[in-house]
């Protein structure tokens, strides 16, 4: 089976990969030591499910072995929103919040509005760091990513026709 079926999935992953090595940036110009390694990811987890109480961030359900923790990147690792995979940006929600995380129809912010989650978002961004002006920044660099790839992916298999 081929790795990509259409243009837009090597721009989507190619997005993805800007935002992640964005944030590993990020993280480390702010002295956190980035989500790459393990270690690094444990010791994430431990600190936010600690702020979080060991509950979902979106719902405060529980989390147990019938309900585990899913990394949530608060502001999609998406070219609309260009949301980094930094510490300020990664919380843990449950599936079912996961989900309709992913299927809301306003932005991410309304999202946490609608959740009531502002403030408790802006505690822990403001504690780890995770700038907005420079995830919409992104934003636009990611957009420019995707157009530019999905362009010259579409010229060169053209050329082979």
């Amino acid at each position: 089976m081929p790795l990509f079926y259409n243009y837009g999935d090597l721009s989507n992953t190619s997005v993805r990969v800007f935002l992640y090595h964005a944030g590993l940036a990020y993280d480390q110009r702010l002295g956190n030591q980035p989500l790459k390694s393990k270690g690094n990811v444990n010791l994430h987890k431990v600190q936010a499910l600690s702020f979080q109480r060991e509950c979902c961030f979106y719902c405060n359900t529980p989390f147990s072995d019938a309900n585990k923790p899913e990394r949530d990147h608060v502001i999609p690792m998406k070219k609309e929103t260009g949301g980094m995979h930094c510490w300020g940006n990664v919380l843990y929600c449950c599936r079912t919040c996961n989900v309709d995380k992913d299927k809301f129809a306003g932005d991410w912010k309304e999202f946490l509005i609608s959740k009531s989650k502002m403030e408790d978002y802006k505690i822990w961004s403001e504690k780890y760091g995770n700038d907005e002006e420079l995830s919409n920044i992104h934003a636009e660099e990611c957009k420019q990513i995707y157009s530019e790839l999905d362009t010259y992916m579409r010229n060169k298999v053209r050329d082979l026709l």
